[in-house]
C-alpha cells in the first residue's frame, strides 16, 4: 500500500546570516513609516510544492501535480485585524484562488513574516499540472478601517522534468519547479557586523544552480590591485550555503543555493585602537580602489564580480537595494557567469523574471 505523504522542498540557512538580516530588518524602519508598509523583495521565495497524486484523476497512483507556496516579510505596520491575501492567476491570465496567508509579527509590529502553505493534502482540488508563467498578487485588507492595499504583484515561471526510468508506471511523474534563474547574476555585499562591530568583515552572497554543491567544491577569492588578499581555502576565510530551494527529486538539477563567502583577513575598518589585534588584515577604508571577486567550481572559473571602495573608505553603493525595497543593509552587485558549472541556464532572465517579476530597476549586468 503506498504512503501519499507529500515531498517538501527545502529552504535552509546559515545562523550568521540570518543574524545579521534579522538585525537589519528590525531596525531603520523609517521608510515604511513614510511610505506605509511594503513587501522585501529579497525576501520574497515561492516554488513549487508537488502533490503525489492528481485530483483530476482519482484512481491512478503516481499522477504527480504542484500547488504554489510562497514566503515572504512585510516591512511596516500593516494595522490590527488585517489580513494579507494572495491571488494566483493561471498561465492564460485567470484567477486560479486566492488564499489567506499565515502572518506573524513576533511582537514586532514594523516587520510581518507572511507564509503561503495551506496545501489539502494530495488530492487538493487546487493542485495542477500546467506548466507556463503563472501570476500572483499580494494584498493587505483591514476590515476595521475598509482599506484594500495591493503591496506587490508579479509572475513566475514553472516547468518540469520527468523522474525515473522510461517505464509504463512512471509515465505520470514529472517533477514541477519555480525557475529561479533569474537570481544568478544578481550579488550581494554586506559587513558581518553581528560578529565585529569594531572590525567588520566582508561577506559576499552568490547563487548557484546545480546538484553536489558544498565548500569542498566551491572556492571564493578576492583580489586588490591584482594581489590576492582572501581565500575561502584557508583559514582567514569561510563558505556556507545560506538559502536552497530545490525539487522534491535529486534527479534533475532544478536546484539553486545562495551561498555566503568571508574573509576574517579583509575588513572593512577598524574602530577598536586599544590594541592592534589584526596585524595580517587588509582594511578597505584604507585602500580605496577596486576589488575583484573570483570563485572556482570544482576548480573552474564560474563567477567574477568587482565592486569599488571610494575614498572616503566605504564600499560604493548604487542605491539599488533602498530603490528597490531589498533590505538596506546589502549592496547589490553584478556577478558574471562563467563556464558550464551551472548547467543550461537562462542568463537573461534577471531581465524580466527577476524577484518574480520585478525586476530591479537600474540593474545591468556585465
Amino acid at each position: 500500500m503506498k504512503t501519499n505523504m507529500r515531498r517538501i522542498y527545502t529552504i535552509g540557512t546559515t545562523m550568521a546570516f540570518v543574524g545579521a538580516i534579522i538585525m537589519s530588518m528590525s531596525a531603520s524602519l523609517t521608510r515604511a513609516a513614510e511610505d506605509g508598509p511594503f513587501v522585501i523583495r529579497d525576501t520574497v521565495m515561492i516554488r513549487a510544492d508537488r502533490m503525489l497524486r492528481y485530483w483530476k484523476v482519482p484512481n491512478q497512483d503516481d499522477y504527480w501535480s504542484w500547488i504554489p507556496q510562497m514566503s515572504f516579510y512585510i516591512k511596516g505596520n500593516i494595522g490590527t485585524g488585517s489580513k494579507v491575501l494572495v491571488d494566483f492567476t493561471t498561465a492564460d491570465g485567470k484567477l486560479w484562488y486566492t488564499t489567506t496567508a499565515v502572518t506573524e509579527n513576533y511582537g514586532n509590529p514594523e516587520l510581518t513574516q507572511v507564509v503561503v502553505n495551506d496545501v489539502k493534502g494530495h488530492m487538493d482540488e487546487r493542485a495542477t499540472i500546467s506548466t507556463g508563467v503563472f501570476g500572483y498578487k499580494i494584498t493587505v485588507r483591514n476590515a476595521l478601517s475598509g482599506t484594500n492595499q495591493v503591496l506587490m504583484s508579479g509572475k513566475f515561471k514553472v516547468g518540469k522534468f520527468h523522474v525515473g526510468p522510461d517505464l509504463p508506471a512512471n509515465r505520470f511523474k514529472y517533477e514541477y519547479y519555480v525557475d529561479q534563474d533569474w537570481t544568478l547574476p544578481i550579488g550581494y555585499l554586506f559587513l558581518n557586523t553581528k560578529d565585529n562591530a569594531s572590525a567588520p568583515a566582508l561577506v559576499a552572497g552568490m547563487w548557484f544552480r546545480g546538484n553536489e554543491l558544498d565548500n569542498t567544491k566551491l572556492a571564493a577569492y578576492i583580489f586588490y590591485k591584482g594581489e590576492q588578499i582572501g581565500s575561502t581555502k584557508d583559514q582567514s576565510g569561510s563558505a556556507g550555503k545560506y538559502k536552497s530551494i530545490l525539487t522534491a527529486s535529486p534527479d534533475g538539477d532544478a536546484k539553486w543555493e545562495l551561498w555566503t563567502f568571508s574573509w576574517s583577513s579583509v575588513r572593512a575598518y577598524n574602530v577598536d585602537t586599544s590594541a592592534n589585534r589584526y596585524p595580517d588584515t587588509h582594511f578597505m577604508d584604507k585602500n580605496p580602489g577596486t576589488y575583484e571577486i573570483k570563485v572556482l567550481r570544482n576548480g573552474k572559473l564560474c563567477r567574477t564580480a568587482s565592486f569599488t571602495v571610494g575614498p572616503d573608505g566605504k564600499m560604493v553603493d548604487s542605491g539599488l537595494a533602498a530603490k528597490n525595497n531589498i533590505n538596506s543593509y546589502l549592496v547589490i552587485i553584478p556577478v558574471k557567469v562563467l563556464g558550464d558549472q551551472d548547467g543550461k541556464v537562462d542568463l537573461t532572465a534577471w531581465q524580466t523574471q527577476a524577484f518574480y517579476g520585478n525586476p530591479l530597476t537600474g540593474f545591468d549586468v556585465p
